[in-house]
């Protein structure tokens, strides 16, 4: 073996002396920091894992966001960490989740636009690594002042939807001593799942708000109303509609339309097939209440809706026996007045 042979390393690169000083010698060695690094990436991805599946506990903003805040600073071994959302009305940072050291002192903290490194990070949409805090004139230091507590180092990251600023995560006081970029890289992978925990809570808090404006709207309406499912069958019904059949609200959940109000089974699916999102088909139906005689008008609108993620047909019915009694007595008077004018002597 020739000496050039024996100055090359098993990739069949040349040594250098720089190379022979400062990088690993061996195969084993680089091995073991391949390794190392695979380690690390997985720890990383395992950390990010097991943060988004906090996700789906709960759709309590609150409760993610605190789990959140547990997963950070058990990974991070940080002395302190919060999140602080901004108050749109009053443009101000308020730190709704803490954990760690003087978490009671942080929470319900109100910082201005721009006050303390929060603000900052709030107002310009910029992570940002603070080594020495005190030494930093954005710090605001007034937790420190009024507790034990000391900052001494600090990452902040901005919470965006859509590219908006809506919140801030800080993570105060890591064990290492610092922070490094990928600290920073990792935190604001955070902050998106954090920003989409927040979105799906308002999500599902506007459904929800829109369920109860349609609940008081339909138990309070003066109108009978019928929710039926596309076979018929009778899902909900408000108070109004409950005195008009007569009979108990849990007698008529889960019966047909057609067997509760005598109807013809082909009107009734006519109905059903007529009624369309976004419009009403009308209709007259004639029917006897029980216990009565006499054949009751309903003038009925029927219209297909979401209900509960599954299409419904919604009813909604008036008794309109008195009014057509009434039109009719108006009719009769009028070709009475009507003869009368024209046979005077009659």
């Amino acid at each position: 073996m020739t000496d050039e042979q024996m100055m090359m390393k098993s990739d069949n690169t040349p040594f250098t002396n720089e190379s022979l000083v400062n990088s690993p010698t061996t195969d084993n060695e680089f091995l073991h920091a391949q390794i190392n690094a695979l380690k690390k990436q997985v720890r990383e991805l395992s950390f990010l894992h097991e943060t988004s599946r906090l996700l789906t506990s709960t759709l309590d903003v609150d409760s993610v966001l605190q789990a959140i805040m547990n997963q950070v600073r058990d990974y991070f071994l940080v002395e302190a960490a919060s999140v602080a959302l901004l108050d749109e009305r009053s443009e101000t940072l308020i730190f709704r989740v803490a954990v760690g050291k003087a978490s009671q002192e942080v929470i319900g903290l109100r910082l201005l636009p721009g006050q303390g490194v929060a603000g900052w990070v709030a107002q310009t949409g910029r992570a940002i690594i603070v080594p020495t805090a005190h030494e930093d004139e954005r710090f605001y230091s007034v937790i420190d002042d009024q507790t034990d507590f000391y900052t001494h180092t600090m990452l902040a990251v901005p919470i965006q939807i859509e590219g908006r600023t809506i919140g801030v995560i800080e993570a105060i006081n890591p064990a290492s001593g610092e922070f490094d970029p990928t600290a920073q890289r990792l935190v604001t992978a955070v902050a998106d799942l954090a920003a989409v925990a927040i979105r799906n809570a308002a999500l599902y808090e506007r459904v929800r708000q829109t369920e109860r404006q349609y609940e008081s709207l339909f138990n309070e309406s003066a109108d009978p109303i019928i929710v039926l499912d596309l076979e018929g069958r009778i899902i909900n019904l408000n108070r109004q509609a409950i005195q008009l059949l007569n009979r108990p609200r849990m007698e008529l959940i889960g019966n047909d339309i057609y067997t509760v109000m005598g109807l013809d089974l082909e009107v009734g699916q006519q109905i059903i097939e007529q009624a369309q999102p976004g419009c009403r088909f009308r209709a007259k139906l004639h029917w006897t209440p029980p216990g009565e005689v006499e054949s009751h008008t309903i003038e009925m609108y029927a219209t297909r809706i979401n209900y509960g993620g599954r299409e419904a047909i919604q009813w909604v019915g008036r008794d309109i026996t008195e009014r057509i009694a009434l039109e009719q007595m108006r009719e009769d008077l009028t070709h009475m007045i009507i003869h009368d004018l024209r046979n005077p002597l009659g």
